[in-house]
C-alpha cells in the first residue's frame, strides 16, 4: 500500500501549562502547494513579530508529491501573473472529494488585487468575484484594472469567504517580495 500513516496522525492538538516550545519539537511544516507555502509566509512576516518569521521561514516547505495530505478538497496551487492577468491554478477537479454532489452548491470566490506605493500604502484597489464549480474548475483568472503606476501588488483570494491566498508579488518580475 503507497504512502505512509502519517495523514491519520498530521492534526494534533496538545494542552501544556506554558504553552509548547515548538523550536524543540517541531522539525518542519509541510504546506500542500507554493500557494499554500506563500500565504503562510506572507501571514507569518505580517501577524506575528519579525524574528518568529526568520526562524520559521526555512523550516516551511512545500512537498506536493508526498503522502501527508488527501488533497480531496479544493486548494489552490499556484498563482501566477501573465499579460495583465493573475492566473489562480487550482488542484485537480478529479481529486475531490464528492465533487458531484459538492452539497448542491458551487464556490464563491472574491480576488482583492491591491496597487501598492513605496510604503505599501494602497494606491488603487481592483475586485473580482463570481461562483466556481466546485468539481470542475481547475483554474481561475482575473485581469484588474488599475490607473496606478507601480510593480507591486497585495492579492488575496477568498472561496466562501475563507482566506486562501494572500501574499505581495513583484508583477515586473512576478516575485514574491
Amino acid at each position: 500500500m503507497p504512502g505512509s500513516d502519517i495523514t491519520q496522525y498530521k492534526h494534533t492538538e496538545v494542552v501544556r501549562e506554558g504553552g509548547i516550545p515548538i523550536p524543540d519539537i517541531i522539525r518542519g511544516i509541510v504546506c500542500r502547494s507554493i500557494a499554500e507555502k506563500q500565504t503562510l509566509l506572507y501571514l507569518l512576516k505580517n501577524s506575528a513579530p519579525y524574528n518568529k518569521y526568520i526562524k520559521y521561514k526555512s523550516i516551511i516547505s512545500f512537498k506536493p508529491d508526498t503522502d501527508v495530505f488527501f488533497n480531496n478538497g479544493i486548494f489552490i496551487k499556484k498563482v501566477k501573473f501573465e499579460e495583465d492577468t493573475f492566473y489562480i491554478e487550482l488542484n485537480d477537479s478529479e481529486r475531490r472529494y464528492n465533487k458531484d454532489n459538492a452539497n448542491g452548491k458551487d464556490v464563491y470566490v472574491e480576488v482583492f488585487v491591491d496597487w501598492l506605493g513605496k510604503n505599501q500604502e494602497v494606491l488603487s484597489r481592483s475586485i473580482g468575484h463570481g461562483e466556481v464549480g466546485y468539481g470542475n474548475t481547475n483554474i481561475i483568472t482575473f485581469t484588474p484594472k488599475s490607473d496606478a503606476i507601480t510593480n507591486y501588488v497585495l492579492i488575496k483570494v477568498t472561496f466562501d469567504g475563507c482566506l486562501m491566498y494572500q501574499n505581495i508579488v513583484n508583477l515586473d518580475k512576478f516575485e514574491i517580495v
